[in-house]
Order: C-alpha cells, then sequence, then structure tokens
C-alpha cells in the first residue's frame, strides 16, 4: 500500500463529462465538495459556461459562510460571475462582456494582487467606518432635537436654522467622508503585501460587528447629550 505524508498535498482535475453526472445526482455532488476540501486546488476542464456556473452555486450552497470569487475575461464567464459573491471581469481581447457583468473590473490580471490584497481590505475597513458615521451623524443630528424638546416643553420650536439643517448632510456631514474615503491609507502597499496578518481585521469582522455598532451608538448619544444640554 502507498503511504501518504501526514499533510498531503492534493489535487482534483474533473472533466466536463464528468461533471455533467455529479450534478445530476446530490449524493454525488456532496461527495465532489467532500474531496474537493482535501485538496489544495481543484481544476474543473472542458466545462460549459453553464457548468461553470453550477460549481459556483455548490460551493455556496454547501459552504453558506464561505466567501466565493469568480474571475473571467469573456463571454462564457458571465454565468460564473454572476453567481459568486464577487465577480471580477477582465476587459481583454475576448471583449467586455465579462467586465460589464462584473462587480469591478481590471485591464490585465496582474492587477487581481492589487485589487484583492490592497483594494479589497482598504474597502472593507472604509465601507465599515461608513456605515458607523452615518449611524453617528444621524444621531447626533436628531437627538439634541429631542432633548432641548424637554426645556422647551416639546413647543415645536427649532433649535438649527433651516439652512444650517440642510447643509449638514451636503456640506458638513459628506465631505469629510469623502476626503477619508479618498485620502486615508492605514498601511503601504508593500506593508500588506509582506504582512498576512494585517488582513485579519476582515476575516474575523473585526471592524464591522455588534459590539463596535453600540460603541459608536452610545458615542454619538452621548454627545448628542452634550449638544442638547450644555449649547
Amino acid at each position: 500500500m502507498r503511504k501518504y505524508p501526514d499533510n498531503p498535498k492534493l489535487a482534483l482535475v474533473v472533466s466536463g463529462d464528468a461533471l455533467i453526472q455529479a450534478m445530476k445526482i446530490e449524493r454525488l455532488s456532496s461527495h465532489l465538495m467532500k474531496i474537493a476540501e482535501l485538496c489544495e486546488a481543484v481544476l474543473c476542464c472542458r466545462v460549459s459556461p453553464k457548468q461553470k456556473q453550477e460549481v459556483v452555486s455548490l460551493v455556496r450552497k454547501h459552504k453558506p459562510h464561505v466567501s466565493t470569487l469568480a474571475i473571467g475575461d469573456g463571454a462564457n464567464d458571465v454565468n460564473m460571475i454572476t453567481a459568486a459573491h464577487v465577480g471580477v471581469g477582465i476587459r481583454g481581447v475576448e471583449g467586455q462582456q465579462a467586465a460589464r457583468a462584473s462587480d469591478y473590473a481590471i485591464g490585465e490580471f496582474k492587477l487581481l494582487k492589487k485589487l484583492l490584497f490592497h483594494h479589497g481590505r482598504e474597502s472593507y475597513r472604509r465601507n465599515s467606518n461608513l456605515v458607523l458615521y452615518n449611524f453617528f451623524k444621524n444621531i447626533v443630528l436628531v437627538l439634541p432635537v429631542f432633548w432641548v424638546g424637554f426645556n422647551m416643553a416639546f413647543s415645536g420650536q427649532r433649535i438649527y436654522e433651516s439652512w444650517l439643517y440642510s447643509l449638514f448632510n451636503v456640506f458638513y456631514a459628506s465631505l469629510p467622508i469623502v476626503i477619508y474615503a479618498l485620502f486615508d491609507q492605514e498601511f503601504t502597499d508593500d506593508s500588506l503585501m509582506r504582512y498576512p496578518f494585517l488582513y485579519e481585521p476582515g476575516i474575523k469582522s473585526l471592524l464591522f460587528r455588534p459590539l463596535r455598532f453600540w460603541a459608536w451608538f452610545g458615542n454619538a448619544v452621548v454627545q448628542s447629550l452634550i449638544i442638547g444640554f450644555l449649547r
């Protein structure tokens, strides 16, 4: 009997004809997923556009907590790109169909590394702060009106000038977050490529979770109290 090392590096090659049979029966597709989990790489060859989509859908079905990424450069990849959580289209000699159907479009395959490891991490961090900031600024804007109402016997008198209230979302709230989104950078490109542990916040969802949301919410309530009673 052939002996394998404790941590063998295995790969699986599946042909299009084999996929046809595997996708017909639920038991076979489940076995295919279990075998694929033991491999470091799985190669599906001679497959149709529909089969590409079925492979992505199979992973999403059996691994609901896993994010799927599909990358393609032609019209035959459109179904696969739309089936994945995140689709990346490459503009090339095969046309623009993949780029049009994708979530992100790039001009060359070599740009994929920076898209994933730099812009992907930074987008998660910035978007998390953006959502929290939107809740924060709305609470700070609205709650002082409620607190001041106690002193004014809820007479309906406004504490903000109408023009100031209108400009709050247009100028005071939108401009800072736009500047932040354009120019803020936590780490350099080289650092992100060199130190994998910097991706831990995204993997563990540390930047957008209930505890952090309620921390921002509590901070907004405290500041609204200061504005309402110490103005």
